[in-house]
Order: structure tokens, then sequence, then C-alpha cells
């Protein structure tokens, strides 16, 4: 049975709210039109395509996200017509490779025979010494085998012209992403160049732990004007960090711009308004101008807890989203 017809039989299965992926599928291989032998080699790059992408949205910390996709491929697993080894397509005809036999002595590839769809398991035949391919039938589960690399060179090569056409963007998931970030507390991180290994371990902790960090490193694009972009992000920001050390303190500069910037945007908040938090990286003291706001000492045991405490309470105040 194609593929189309395997997907059109399986959203009648399924009630309209659980039927998303298979509507894209419907969609991805209408528009590819592909051979009935390549159906599960496009099957095989939507999934790996997807999964990357799962994978991506959990290093943002979008793990919420991420799990309604996981969910939204279960139903599409009976799709395969083949099984193989870490997912892989291998049909009849193509040359596999196993690394479970009872025989070391013998070239342990040979070709693949036939597939048991009911039972996931592969007719194939063993090469002999000396690429003797006399040997008689044998069935192999499909955890056993996997293809040759010069089958999965041609696959990955057949993939990438889906990859590089217009079906790639039927898989963007960029406008989803930009409004579940939208709705987590933004936070802006003012800090020194010499504290960026420090201050990019907080921005990566904050991302994982559900907010949406704002480092120049990660969120200036070539050719932002720079200086612009970043008084108009902080404005912007529901919280400015000012990541403070013995360094930052006593360094001129655009730190110090950029903690005239925050400074600026507090003192335009209703008074009690969270915004401003001084954040010490290590001990050292707090410029005069910061002092009115309560510091974090975030080198302490519990400083990233009574942070990320501070933000998450934020965040409810302001109905953002933080899971």
């Amino acid at each position: 049975m194609r593929i189309l017809d395997r997907i059109r039989q399986a959203r009648l299965n399924h009630p309209p709210g659980n039927a998303t992926q298979l509507e894209l599928l419907e969609q991805i291989f209408s528009a590819a039109n592909p051979s009935e032998d390549d159906d599960d080699l496009l099957l095989q790059w939507f999934f790996n395509t997807r999964r990357a992408q799962i994978k991506r949205l959990r290093s943002e910390g979008l793990n919420a996200l991420a799990t309604v996709e996981e969910e939204k491929l279960r139903p599409l697993s009976g799709l395969r017509k083949y099984q193989s080894y870490n997912g892989t397509v291998l049909r009849p005809g193509d040359r596999f490779f196993c690394d479970d036999r009872d025989h070391p002595g013998w070239d342990c590839t040979g070709d693949v025979l036939a597939y048991d769809d009911q039972d996931g398991s592969y007719t194939v035949r063993f090469d002999g010494p000396d690429g003797y391919r006399g040997n008689p039938p044998e069935r192999l589960t499909a955890d056993q085998v996997e293809p040759v690399s010069e089958v999965g060179d041609q696959q990955k090569k057949n993939a990438e012209k889906w990859t590089n056409s217009p079906l790639v963007r039927l898989l963007d998931l960029a406008p989803v992403v930009k409004t579940a970030l939208e709705n987590r507390l933004s936070v802006f991180l003012c800090h020194a160049s010499e504290d960026k290994a420090r201050v990019r371990d907080l921005y990566t902790k904050l991302k994982l732990d559900g907010f949406y960090p704002w480092l120049d490193i990660e969120s200036l694009a070539p050719g932002d004007e720079w200086e612009d972009r970043i008084r108009r992000d902080i404005q912007r920001s529901d919280i400015v960090l000012a990541c403070l050390s013995a360094v930052s303190i006593a360094k001129a500069g655009f730190i110090q711009a950029e903690m005239d910037f925050a400074w600026d945007a507090a003192h335009q908040r209703a008074d009690g308004e969270l915004y401003l938090i001084p954040v010490l990286l290590e001990s050292c003291g707090i410029p005069a101008r910061l002092a009115a706001w309560h510091a974090v000492r975030l080198f302490e045991a519990d400083g990233y807890g009574k942070l990320v405490s501070a933000l998450r309470d934020r965040a409810r105040v302001l109905g953002r989203v933080t899971d």
C-alpha cells in the first residue's frame, strides 16, 4: 500500500485533534510525489528532521513544546513499511552488515532478500568466506542488521533533495517557537566582557529553567546597531540582571552605559515593581546607583535558587510561562 493511502487510513482512526502530524505528512507526500520505493526514505527524512527540531527545542528550554511535538510523532510509528537498525531504511536488495554472528571468521555482510512487516524480521543471505554467496537464507530481527555505509550514504544523499526543497518549509516550527519564547519572562543580562564565561553559564541555566534570557553574543545579529539595540531591548525586558564582579564595577566603558540604561529604565517603572536585580558573581561591592535594589549572591550555594524563585514570582505576576 502506498504511503499516502496508509496516512489517509490512519487519519480515519485518530480523533481530529490528534491528526495534526498526519495532515502534515499528507501535505509533504502530496508535494513530494515520491515513488513507492522512496516512500520510506521520505518518511525517514521526516522523522530525522522532526527529532532534530525537538532536540533543539529542549536545548532552548522549551520542554513542554518538545513534549507536545514528541507526542505528535507517536501515531506515526506504524506507518513505516520497513524497520531497521537505528531507524534507517533497509529494503530488499540492499546490502547490510551484522555484528552479532556466531561465525566471526565470516565476512558479516550480505543481501536483504525480504522483509516481514508483521514481526519486523528480515530474510537475509550472508556472504561466506571469500565472498561466497551460496549460504542458505536466515531470519534476523530489525535491530540486528544495519545498512552498509554505501547504502546509508546513498540514503543521506537522496534525503538532501528534500531538505533543500520547499518541503522543509512545511516543517518550520519557527512561528511556534517565537510565540512560545515571547510568552517567557524576558531577562536581560548586563555584564562585563571579562565575565562572559560565567554569564554565559547563567544564560544557559536560565534558558533551560524556562526563561527567555538576552545575551549579546547570542541575541545580537550581524549588522545590528548594537548600542541602539541594547538600549531598546533593556527597555523591553521584563527583568534586568546587573551581573557584577570586581572587574565590572571597576570598569569604565559600555558596561557602565548598560547599567545606566537599566537604571533609567528601572526608574520609569512603577514604585515597587521588580525590574532590576544586582547579581553578584563573586564577593564584591555594589555600585552606589544599584545599592537601592536587593542583590542576589550567585556565588553562594543557594544563590541561583533564590534568583530563580524571584524570577518565577515575577513571571506569575506578569502571566508569563516558565515550563
